[in-house]
């Protein structure tokens, strides 16, 4: 399945979409232990990906220029944020068969495509977002980029509403197709529920810190992910 624009787009290292492609094609059969154990490994990954793309990066490049305790703070809490997606999916796995990974894997797989970006191909994994959200999106970016915006804080809100969104399909679906039992499903909300309150918390704190003549960059580089026309 392929979306049609809008959508947000972010790559992923080689190793994982190779490997949901492998897995996929082994899934025609049956997966294995080794096979289950590296499905949530690349899992996380595709995770850890996106954060890092979308959110990382950019506190890194800011931290670099602009070093504070609160970009400090919030590296840290990304840290801690991708340990936990490790350590939970790695929890996880021991309470599904292979089988019960295999319709999670075909979904990430779905969602994974070679796109032509920036004069190259890599793999994305992406997601479709609203109209009424990538045109919000889009005037925010515009005001970030031309100077014309006085605070972050809208922009903040628009960019915690598309984490949402990506958390309907990068997590609340692949954990709806595993099907899990009432303990291992509340247990997974709830830590859900503790890592998107983190990021929310980090995120608004930050909006207050960013020194607005980089209010430009951060645009750029969020621009780089919402697709607005067929590439």
């Amino acid at each position: 399945m392929k979306f049609q624009p809008p959508y947000i787009a972010v790559p992923l290292r080689p190793h994982v979409a190779d490997g949901l492609a492998t897995l996929t094609e082994r899934s025609r059969t049956r997966l294995s232990e080794s096979d289950k154990k590296l499905g949530a490994q690349l899992l996380a990954d595709a995770y850890c990906d996106v954060l890092d793309h979308v959110f990382f990066e950019m506190l890194y490049e800011i931290n670099r220029s602009h070093p504070s305790s609160v970009m400090k703070e919030a590296i840290a809490t990304g840290e801690e944020i991708k340990e936990k997606i490790h350590s939970s999916l790695n929890w996880v796995i021991g309470f599904f068969s292979s089988e019960r990974i295999i319709p999670v894997i075909n979904h990430f797989n779905a969602m994974t495509h070679a796109l032509d970006r920036e004069g190259s191909t890599r793999h994305f994994t992406y997601f479709p977002i609203s109209a009424q959200l990538a045109a919000r999106a889009q005037r925010n970016l515009a005001g970030l980029a031309d100077g014309s915006a006085k605070q972050l804080d809208e922009g903040i809100e628009v960019l915690i509403e598309v984490l949402e969104v990506a958390l309907e399909q990068l997590v609340h679906e692949p954990k709806r197709l595993m099907k899990f039992n009432f303990v291992v499903n509340k247990t997974l909300d709830g830590v859900i529920s503790v890592m998107l309150s983190l990021f929310k918390r980090m995120l608004r704190k930050l909006g207050a810190q960013v020194p607005r003549d980089l209010y430009p960059q951060v645009a750029a580089h969020l621009t780089r992910f919402l697709v607005l026309t067929p590439p």
